[in-house]
């Protein structure tokens, strides 16, 4: 699951996480309050459940990341392949062959050809998969982590809050003291341009 690919700044992360058999065949959650990692009311929120998934995984997630000024060289099309690869790559732990990938999206995920990988996607499935519900929190709170400490850095963008989503307030901060190092610079050329 991809998050913080329509933000105007820092990485887009993914996570892969490797369940357990008798977890994965589950149709429903086995952690109250999985659900499409948008729709938590708060951050600590969403950390809570995040914590509740750990145990049904067979080792740490996967999180695959691409910082910026990746982004910006190579493009969303090639951050988001990257961030696939990275993800899957990070799994540290040995899943038994073939490994089922459940996705949110509209395309298959680029797999490196010495993994077998059977995909099933389809848009807005972290609505239907509760796997996918758990991967898409797993990666939001390292982002939202992230977020939080790059407004450290820079707190008149207002990224604690915003997480770095082109917000008025965002735009008007980008107007007055201009994009940084974490900025996309194509994001933020169009939205300086209407």
């Amino acid at each position: 699951m991809i998050v913080g690919a329509a933000a105007f700044n820092s990485s887009i992360t993914r996570a892969e996480t490797g369940l357990r058999d008798e977890i994965f065949a589950l149709h429903a959650s086995p952690v109250r309050g999985v659900k499409d990692s948008k729709r938590f009311s708060s951050h600590d929120a969403r950390v809570r459940v995040a914590a509740k998934i750990q145990p049904y995984l067979v080792g740490p997630a996967g999180l695959g990341m691409v910082n910026p000024q990746e982004i910006n060289e190579h493009g969303m099309v090639w951050a988001w392949e990257t961030a696939c690869t990275r993800a899957l790559d990070g799994l540290v732990v040995e899943l038994s062959e073939p490994i089922i990938l459940l996705m949110d999206g509209t395309v298959p995920a680029p797999v490196p050809a010495h993994r077998h990988v059977t995909q099933f996607y389809q848009p807005r499935t972290d609505n239907l998969w509760w796997p996918v519900s758990a991967a898409s929190i797993l990666a939001k709170v390292k982002r939202d982590n992230l977020m939080m400490d790059l407004h450290q850095e820079f707190p008149h963008f207002g990224w604690a809050s915003n997480k770095g989503y082109g917000t008025p307030a965002h735009i008007q901060a980008l107007r007055e003291h201009g994009p940084c190092y974490q900025h996309r610079t194509q994001f933020v050329e169009t939205a300086l341009s209407r």
